[in-house]
């Protein structure tokens, strides 16, 4: 929003801004100070988390936080924005923007939210008949604490969760039984739902039973499991054979819509891993559709471990008309050798991923004649930069588009747009415009304004009023 104090006027970022854990974000601070040139001798500016300084700059540019970026070439332009590289939890946190311009300063706040998304796994993949286990579904990495998970098939036993150094959580859900002849390929679900993610996402596995016989590996398990409470002299070499047979069958992680993005024209890429395989030779099949899932091309890439097991990236090609409508369904199949059957990972889109937000029209709370005077709007979610803003005044039943201010043609009405973020894909997450005059009793008693956001080539156009201009 738009704050006024005497000469300052800042724009900052409508909370919170939402930053996944590794990744940079920019904490957006521009400001005015009603002259045409910033004298730097006179600006002095500081970003804050909690109290604690971040950046500053007073005569010259101080970092206070490793990564911390402040754009010092920008600061003659209004710009303050603070980069943030590499983000961790502990970044999390109300953030100060200050700005003084001698003599008149101004600050004010936005809160940084740090996301990490889940990665989870079921296991074992295999079961000895007639003897009791446990069915695992374990979740790790994920951040805030709040989470949803269900296992599915026959119970949903309550867990809890363990916060790991990083400050991520790790969650774990067991179902015990006793595997019969008939329960040879059950079908085990775990379903996870999280902030950090945009939809649900459900892993499936095929669990195969066997005969106590049958499985070497498994019975030297059993074993050393049951020795593990009468001697603790074993427990290392249970650790090392269950981490061999873990490395051995591979972790997959988990498969999200947060990994799809424009791939050019009009295909989506959808990306999945599989970490710690061996041997090297391994398929990745991927579908999409909804009553009818078709398979899509992909392609994968496979890189070699310093221990000689492998990870694999699979990436499928989406086109983009497959997801704009709600309920599709994306899904990967993962066939590899040390696995009886395939991996199954799929998740429900519940929202079309061209989806776009205006916020309520922020507009001042009295209206003065002659008063400077800012309304803004602002757009978020994913859309193309060459998006166009417009302002439309509706007044005495006339409805006259907003030119901005040219020397060409002068205009009491000066238009900003500001683009916190800009991915290299060449879309946007946010943009902010606003619109800035001052009203008259003649001109703009009665009206309200409109601010539209266009793009023909996306079929975007998406609207909001402001309430009617009462001086």
């Amino acid at each position: 929003c738009l704050v006024l104090d005497g000469k300052v006027a800042l724009v900052m970022d409508p909370s919170p801004v939402k930053a996944r854990v590794g990744s940079d974000v920019l904490l957006t601070c521009l400001f005015e100070v009603g002259e045409h040139s910033i004298d730097l001798s006179y600006l002095g500016l500081s970003w804050s988390i909690s109290g604690q300084k971040v950046a500053e700059f007073a005569d010259r540019k101080r970092v206070y936080r490793e990564g911390a970026e402040l754009f010092e070439d920008q600061f003659r332009n209004g710009n303050a924005s603070l980069l943030l590289t590499n983000v961790t939890v502990a970044d999390e946190g109300k953030y100060t923007c200050y700005i003084l311009y001698t003599p008149h300063e101004d600050k004010k706040d936005v809160t940084l939210k740090v996301q990490a998304c889940p990665t989870m796994r079921i296991y074992p993949l295999k079961m000895i008949k007639n003897q009791n286990q446990t069915v695992f579904c374990e979740v790790v990495g994920y951040y805030p604490e709040p989470i949803a998970i269900k296992l599915l098939v026959r119970g949903q036993p309550i867990g809890k969760s363990q916060r790991e150094p990083d400050g991520t959580y790790r969650l774990i859900e067991a179902f015990s039984f006793m595997p019969q002849e008939k329960d040879d390929g059950v079908e085990f679900g775990c379903e996870v739902q999280h902030e950090s993610l945009e939809n649900r996402t459900l892993e499936r596995v095929i669990i195969q039973v066997v005969d106590k016989k049958q499985d070497g590996l498994q019975q030297t398990a059993v074993v050393v499991i049951s020795i593990l409470f009468t001697s603790l002299i074993v427990a290392g070499v249970m650790a090392a054979l269950l981490h061999w047979y873990d490395r051995k069958k591979g972790e997959p992680c988990l498969f999200q819509l947060g990994h799809i993005q424009p791939g050019g024209g009009e295909v989506f890429d959808g990306t999945t891993r599989f970490f710690n395989f061996y041997p090297k030779e391994i398929e990745f099949k991927w579908r999409c559709g909804m009553q009818r899932l078709e398979e899509i091309p992909a392609t994968s890439e496979i890189k070699v471990n310093p221990d000689k097991t492998y990870n694999a990236t699979s990436t499928c090609r989406i086109p983009q008309h497959k997801l704009r409508e709600t309920g599709v369904i994306i899904m990967v199949a993962i066939k590899h050798k040390s696995m009886m059957n395939p991996l199954y990972k799929d998740t429900t889109l519940k929202d079309p991923v061209f989806h776009q937000h205006l916020e309520v029209i922020s507009e001042p709370q009295n209206w003065v004649v002659g008063q400077e005077s800012t309304l803004i709007c602002s757009i978020g979610g994913h859309f193309p930069e060459t998006i166009q803003t417009k302002w439309v005044k509706r007044h005495k039943g006339k409805t006259t588009e907003i030119q901005e201010w040219s020397p060409a043609q002068p205009s009491k009405y000066k238009i900003q747009n500001v683009t916190p973020s800009k991915s290299k894909d060449g879309y946007l997450s946010l943009l902010i415009t606003s619109l800035t005059f001052k009203p008259s009793v003649k001109e703009e008693e009665g009206a309200y304004f409109i601010c539209k956001f266009i793009h023909e080539a996306e079929n975007i156009h998406i609207e909001k009023k402001s309430a009617r201009c009462s001086i």
